[in-house]
């Protein structure tokens, strides 16, 4: 599976509203570059065009706003950050470097509160991974 469909096709359509779990720094920045790349695609070919065309980037633009805001919640669950800390970014000059700065903060081993490792390190044994799991339902 390359890594588009694994990163961005898939966080745009089955987890599109997921703010439950863990995202790995590799998910959240893959998904970054796409977005990205997309968004200046469109911006490159398409505005100022047409009111059609227009109506096409809108659409993507507000389209893709939870996605990202689900990914992020999950990347700070992933380090150990409630997804409340997302606010921090609206602090001038600080939240965004602050963001940022987790976002490049390497994963918590193990089983935290919102689930276990996405690359399953940290996990000493099956129990932890299973008394997580059980606690969930």
């Amino acid at each position: 599976m390359s890594a588009f469909q694994e990163y961005y096709v898939d966080t745009l359509t089955h987890r599109y509203a997921d703010f439950k779990g863990r995202a790995s720094r590799s998910e959240y920045w893959y998904f970054t570059l796409f977005h990205l790349l997309v968004v200046i695609l469109l911006l490159r070919f398409f505005l100022g065009s047409n009111t059609l065309f227009n109506i096409i980037c809108g659409v993507y633009y507000f389209g893709s706003i939870i996605p990202q805001l689900a990914l992020t919640v999950r990347r700070l669950h992933d380090i150990g950050n409630s997804g409340w800390f997302f606010l921090v970014s609206f602090i001038p000059i600080i939240g965004p470097i602050l963001m940022l700065v987790w976002s490049l903060t390497d994963s918590q081993p193990g089983v935290n509160q919102w689930g276990p490792n996405p690359w399953g390190i940290g996990v000493e044994n099956e129990s932890d991974l299973l008394e997580h799991l059980v606690d969930e339902f």
